[in-house]
């Protein structure tokens, strides 16, 4: 075919291929996106493209979401279609511009300054195309490190609380310790508040705590608690350290006073034992005697009081102190009782013989109604004023004990002595037939002795102290002999002399 038989055909295909390629009024996908430098005092710069049929109707411009840390990109504070100079952490905006030529065409660059930027922090990038209420997707998410050495020291939170110690409620709150790490900045913040217990008393809003998301509650525990707080920075402008945790504060109410329970135990001689159960820190006790006002009592600073010789009609109270204040006990008036006094006396006095009769006379004071008496023996007697026949010898304890009308007793224990008489032998027959073989001295056992033996002539056969009653004439021959017999009584010396017949 003949070229100018093909020129009517290439120009309809022209015609064909020419009609085809379509100009968008609307955004479409970036080209180029992958567009960056870094200026240093001035910051990051990005910028990408727009897509060839992409021109003409009115202005575009790029939208932008940055993060410092990465999270998920959310597009959330960007509204679609919408160019409102947003120019801080995370969002950006180019500038407008028109594209009358439909061209791939570059645009204005987003600039985020150094001021919000940190050395050695990696920085999450994406764009997207936006024109006059509609936008297209973004590109992928791209990134970027900052020159410079990463510096995580962002500081640390501080936690308060006014006063640590308390009466009744205490405010929390906390400062911000600033660290030498890079500090962002951002148009607006979220930040949360969440308080927590870490040990003691629950919190229980709003019963113990005001509220466990402000910044700065009121604590009302009762018991020593300790708590911690965390922040949560809402947006990105913590570049990653957007938790703060910190050491927990431990608060500690004091106590109120309390009244206490005052109890007292009278006995039946004026004394009265008092106490308090329940009273907090310091402790005074007071006395009222018959209406009177109430005054301290001295060195009265403890949980326990004796107090002797009280005057009937006294009354006691406690006054209980703490850095919260002061509180009165309840009072209490005992009973006070002044029981008999035990007395007694014997006759003979001193001391009696063994099957004697000794008479016992009650001079005990008091309403007495009741007497008893011990007479160490096991025997007794309920009779006022008994007599009694001690039938050995020995040393005794009689015990009176006496009771009055208002049940108060009284004891009083005397020892009393028993004697016996020494009752003197006259012959002893040393035969081995069991029957008078010893010189024995009845009741000898009872006293210190010292015995002497002599014969006829004067002469000592035999000498003892403490003597056993054991001599059974050494072999003397029959007769007469004379004893000296000495015994400690009563601290005197009493003799005993006497002759005695030796019969074999």
């Amino acid at each position: 075919m003949k070229l100018k038989n093909l020129l009517p055909l290439l120009i309809l295909s022209l015609t064909l291929f020419l009609t085809t390629k379509t100009y968008a009024c609307h955004p479409l996908p970036l080209v180029n996106f992958n567009q960056f430098q870094y200026i240093p005092g001035i910051g990051l710069q990005v910028r990408a493209a727009s897509d060839q049929p992409t021109c003409g109707c009115a202005e575009y411009w790029l939208d932008m979401e940055i993060r410092c840390d990465s999270s998920a990109m959310t597009g959330a504070g960007l509204t679609a279609g919408v160019w409102d100079s947003i120019h801080c952490f995370p969002f950006y905006q180019s500038a407008k511009m028109l594209k009358p030529n439909c061209v791939v065409q570059d645009y204005p660059w987003i600039t985020i300054p150094d001021s919000v930027l940190c050395p050695g922090m990696t920085y999450y990038y994406r764009l997207r195309e936006n024109h006059n209420f509609n936008i297209n997707v973004w590109t992928p998410v791209m990134s970027f490190t900052m020159p410079g050495v990463l510096d995580t020291n962002m500081g640390n939170l501080v936690l308060t609380a006014t006063p640590v110690q308390f009466c009744g409620s205490t405010q929390l709150g906390w400062f911000w310790n600033q660290g030498t790490g890079c500090n962002t900045t951002s148009c607006s913040s979220d930040t949360t508040y969440k308080w927590e217990v870490v040990s003691g008393e629950p919190m229980n809003v709003p019963v113990n705590f005001s509220c466990d998301t402000c910044p700065y509650p009121i604590a009302s525990p009762s018991i020593t608690t300790t708590y911690t707080l965390t922040i949560t920075v809402g947006d990105s402008n913590s570049c990653g350290f957007n938790v703060y945790t910190v050491q927990p504060i431990t608060v500690v109410p004091l106590p109120y006073p309390t009244k206490g329970t005052v109890s007292a135990i009278a006995d039946c001689k004026g004394n009265v034992d008092l106490s308090v159960i329940g009273a907090f820190d310091t402790i005074q006790w007071q006395s009222s005697v018959n209406g009177n006002p109430y005054t301290n009592i001295a060195g009265a600073d403890s949980s326990f009081l004796n107090q002797s010789n009280v005057t009937p009609g006294t009354c006691y109270r406690v006054i209980s102190t703490t850095q919260c204040g002061s509180i009165t006990s309840d009072t209490i008036c005992p009973t006070i009782k002044n029981g008999p006094t035990a007395a007694y006396s014997v006759n003979p006095a001193g001391q009696g013989l063994v099957n004697t009769l000794i008479s016992f006379t009650d001079n005990s004071t008091g309403n007495i109604i009741s007497w008893i008496w011990d007479f160490g023996t096991g025997d007794s007697s309920f009779v006022q004023n008994p007599t009694y026949v001690f039938q050995n010898h020995g040393i005794y304890n009689v015990t009176l004990i006496v009771t009055d009308s208002s049940g108060c007793s009284d004891t009083i224990t005397v020892s009393y002595s028993i004697i016996s008489n020494i009752i003197k032998p006259n012959v002893i027959t040393p035969n081995g037939d069991g029957q008078n073989d010893f010189l024995v001295f009845t009741n000898l056992e009872f006293y210190e002795n010292h015995l002497k033996i002599f014969n006829r002539w004067g002469t000592i056969i035999y000498e003892a102290n403490n003597y056993k009653n054991d001599w059974d004439g050494d072999n003397s021959s029959e007769g007469t002999y004379f004893f000296l017999l000495e015994i400690e009584k009563d601290g005197e010396t009493e003799t005993h002399k006497g002759s005695i017949n030796i019969l074999k």
